[in-house]
């Protein structure tokens, strides 16, 4: 038996992968950007650095971000899936809104397939 009080703790569940065929990199992010929820989808900007889309439908993305960063980017690097299967309903633009179906298959022409459910 084991008893404690260990507090108050909060718990997000931000899966993105929606299975384990998938390839990932730590890739360089651009310096500057706050706030980057999981699941970001991002594309490739100056310098070779991954920046976030603008929303604007004729960006390429090339990746989604597996983990969220609370800091401001500088010098940062970051794990993010560069093909295989994520779950399309924790995608996210910059600011948190959901993606586009635009943008979903933009991400499959790269190799990142956004889907629901089990499927």
């Amino acid at each position: 038996m084991f008893k404690a009080n260990i507090g108050k703790i909060t718990i997000k569940d931000e899966n993105i992968l929606a299975d384990e065929k998938h390839f990932t990199d730590t890739m360089p992010l651009k310096d500057g950007m706050q706030n980057l929820f999981a699941g970001t989808i991002l594309k490739m900007g100056a310098g070779e650095k991954l920046e976030h889309l603008e929303g604007t439908g004729s960006e390429d993305p090339i990746a989604v971000l597996t983990e969220t960063i609370d800091r401001e980017t500088k010098d940062t690097s970051a794990v993010v899936v560069v093909f295989g299967r994520v779950n399309r309903d924790k995608l996210t633009f910059k600011d948190g809104t959901a993606v586009t179906n635009a943008q979903v298959e933009a991400l499959r022409k790269n190799g990142i397939y956004a889907t629901k459910g089990d499927k």
